[in-house]
């Protein structure tokens, strides 16, 4: 098993460094093909996002395509692949933070009955899904 770190997924969805481009590209192509088998966690999807809009300044639509792009790759398992699609349709349709959207997410999955935020606009967002 290999574990995809930040920087092969920008390498690859980025391209601004043409060798490591193709070395990401060549471990993609392989897992797709099924000849590696790859992981990666939630952390590095967090750091992903984070990256794109502070580093390379791309805007709100720009980081939901690549992160809906990367999650849709079947060939890299993440244990919570599908709590982080909530997460960005989420946060493609509210004006939460990306960080609010996934905690929403996983304090529901947790059969949270309350938020202990200060965050109004999480806390009215919690008890709106709770009602749904």
């Amino acid at each position: 098993m290999i574990f995809v770190d930040t920087n092969y997924f920008l390498r690859f969805l980025i391209r601004d460094d043409e060798k490591h481009y193709l070395t990401a590209r060549k471990l993609f192509e392989a897992g797709a093909m099924g000849k590696a088998k790859l992981f990666t966690c939630n952390l590095v999807i967090f750091e992903l996002k984070w990256v794109l809009s502070s580093f390379y300044l791309k805007d709100k639509q720009e980081v939901i395509d690549i992160l809906t792009n990367v999650l849709a790759m079947q060939f890299v398992d993440l244990a919570e692949k599908d709590m982080l699609m909530e997460t960005v349709a989420l946060f493609k349709n509210s004006t939460l933070e990306f960080e609010d959207c996934f905690n929403l997410f996983y304090a529901k999955s947790m059969e949270a009955d309350s938020l202990a935020t200060f965050d109004q606009k999480l806390n009215n967002k919690f008890k709106e899904m709770e009602k749904s």
